[in-house]
């Protein structure tokens, strides 16, 4: 991994204790860090007199207890830094609200203040990574977005195992991300207990940058990472067009491969999303509603400006009955384009790893289900689908704000 960006800026850590001191420097030698300075403080107010009035690339602070006169210090000390610098704050016993003011206030990510090497080396990382990807001059990540053309239809399970199967197949850094503001189940599909969601990252506003992008993913034990929705239901409209534009482009320029579960309520912010997808993946199965769905899509892209061709048909719970080929060339014929990836009918598999709160790998790697799962993967990873124009894309986005349209 390059960190240029250590290259002239400096590394500033005031901490308490010499353990904390010891992580920082050796993860600073091994990364070739070549400005690091460690100063040791107690106090508050020593904190406050050992901050750096230089700009430095990244400030640790080791503070120890999130006390209210802590949480209000840091506050305080976050003012006086530029606002390019990275904020990392060591504290322990914080509550989720104490966690979201932070992240208000521009704190980058917190740890806690008694972290082994591994968990200091693995944030460090995640930074300079971060830092690096916001230094790019382009977006080069593949993102994929996931439409629905009915409810029930299967789509986060689909979204969830293909993060999964992208992981498996060492694909690069993979992103997970639960773009249902009102309904959104990923972290209950994958067990996950987000410390931070798609909420926080909203309320971040302009400040959302890939740094602190970073630092809101919940990382899954199969080593792809997670941005979850919201816990209670907000207003479709707390998402828009400015955000949808904003994440994704910091998305594409720190992940390799990204997947966005879209909500089944179309909304005028959706054409930024399809407008920086790769391809669009339209989850189907071979029924009356599903077909009646499919059209619908089709119209609303059309409204869009989205051509056909950038779809990517998955077909769901197919089975062996004699009149399979003629359903799925049914919707083939809606949709313009080949359905030709098909996830069988595993019903126990999926109903196990949904029991389990796992991927269908975790239960079987060698049930239909994974296998197809697997398969899709091996398309996406290879897929190079030509992105859609951006004036055809704004042209459409007008007409959908202008007729309301909500298929």
């Amino acid at each position: 991994m390059a960190h240029e960006p250590f290259a002239s800026h400096t590394l500033h850590a005031i901490v308490r204790s010499e353990g904390f001191a010891r992580h920082v420097e050796m993860w600073s030698a091994a990364r070739g860090v070549t400005r690091l300075v460690v100063k040791r403080a107690q106090t508050i107010s020593d904190f406050a007199v050992a901050l750096p009035t230089a700009r430095p690339l990244i400030v640790l602070l080791e503070l120890g207890d999130a006390t209210p006169d802590a949480i209000a210090e840091i506050e305080r000390m976050q003012q006086r830094l530029d606002e390019r610098c990275v904020l990392v704050v060591a504290l322990s016993n914080v509550q989720t609200a104490d966690m979201r003011r932070l992240m208000r206030a521009g704190v980058n990510d917190i740890i806690a203040p008694h972290a082994d090497a591994d968990e200091v080396n693995a944030t460090l990382d995640a930074l300079a990574s971060g830092l690096v990807a916001g230094d790019a001059s382009a977006s080069t990540g593949e993102l994929f977005s996931i439409l629905k053309t009915a409810g029930g239809i299967g789509g986060s399970m689909i979204a969830a195992n293909l993060a999964r199967e992208l992981a498996h197949r060492q694909a690069g850094r993979i992103a997970l991300i639960d773009l249902d503001i009102q309904f959104g189940s990923l972290d209950v599909t994958l067990d996950v207990e987000p410390r931070l969601n798609l909420t926080d990252a909203i309320r971040a506003g302009e400040r959302l940058d890939a740094t602190m992008l970073r630092s809101m993913m919940t990382p899954h034990k199969t080593g792809f990472d997670i941005l979850a929705s919201g816990k209670s239901i907000a207003p479709v409209d707390v998402v828009n067009e400015a955000f949808v534009d904003r994440l994704t482009t910091q998305l594409k320029s720190t992940y390799d491969y990204v997947l966005l579960d879209l909500p089944m309520t179309w909304s005028p912010w959706f054409y930024a999303a399809a407008k920086h997808s790769t391809a669009l993946l339209t989850i189907v199965e071979p029924s009356v509603k599903s077909a009646d769905g499919s059209r619908r899509v089709v119209q609303g892209l059309s409204d869009l400006g989205i051509q056909a061709p950038r779809l990517i048909p998955i077909a769901n719970r197919t089975d062996k009955t004699p009149d399979m080929k003629r359903r799925i060339q049914r919707i083939t014929d809606i949709l313009g384009t080949p359905c030709d990836l098909l996830i069988r009918d595993d019903a126990r598999t999926a109903m196990a790893a949904s029991d389990l709160g796992e991927c269908a790998r975790e239960v079987s790697a060698t049930a239909p289900l994974t296998l197809d799962l697997e398969a899709i993967a091996m398309r996406l990873a290879s897929a190079r689908a030509a992105p859609a124009t951006t004036s055809s894309m704004r042209e459409g986005a007008s007409r959908f704000r202008l007729f309301g349209r909500n298929t």
